[in-house]
């Protein structure tokens, strides 16, 4: 399961995104990369490039547009129902869902006005990074390493072809325990 700027470009690539196409036909043009070729380690690294790229130009793109509406002061998309905080209900909750250099992210809170303004719940979930979940289910980091053969226990080089793939704003390290929970090794990618 590929996430971020990798997973994007694929995909826009794929929809028939001409922007998208044109630059990276260009950016592999000046790479000597064979469109095609597995780009493994430096994939996600060369599309976090062309992500940076795509999201100049469509900002240019957005901020002309936004200073087209504040000139004749277009502001419809504006509600301002609950701008003020003295308008907010006693207790309410939030998402907010963004799209970052590594992946979706999103995050919920939970307010309370009462007695005064405090955030009392926090959570940004890690999906692809996360620990087994109330129902035991495995993350994508752990599902995708399922069934991966390793040819020599203390040169796991065939973990680290997924690594980067998820792209993980971790710590890059990968712990090695037997089926009874003895650590047997641990490999750093830093």
């Amino acid at each position: 399961m590929e996430v971020g700027p990798l997973a994007r470009l694929v995909v826009s690539y794929a929809a028939g995104r001409t922007d998208v196409q044109e630059l990276v036909k260009e950016t592999l043009g000046k790479l000597n990369v064979a469109r095609g070729r597995p780009l493994l380690h430096a994939g996600p690294h060369r599309a976090r490039g062309l992500d940076a790229a795509l999201a100049m130009i469509w900002l240019k793109e957005y901020y002309g547009l936004l200073m087209d509406r504040v000139k004749i002061n277009e502001v419809s998309t504006f509600s301002g129902d609950l701008w003020e905080p003295k308008t907010w209900p006693k207790d309410a909750e939030g998402v907010g869902l963004v799209e970052a250099p590594r992946g979706s992210l999103a995050h919920t809170s939970r307010f309370m006005t009462a007695p005064s303004p405090t955030i009392s719940s926090w959570c940004r979930p890690t999906w692809n990074g996360s620990p087994r979940d109330a129902k035991q289910q495995r993350s994508s980091f752990e599902q995708a390493l399922i069934g991966t053969p390793v040819a020599k226990i203390d040169e796991p080089v065939e973990i680290s072809a997924h690594h980067p793939f998820f792209d993980p704003c971790l710590a890059c390290a990968v712990h090695l325990y037997d089926p009874q929970g003895r650590h047997l090794h641990q490999v750093s990618f830093e």
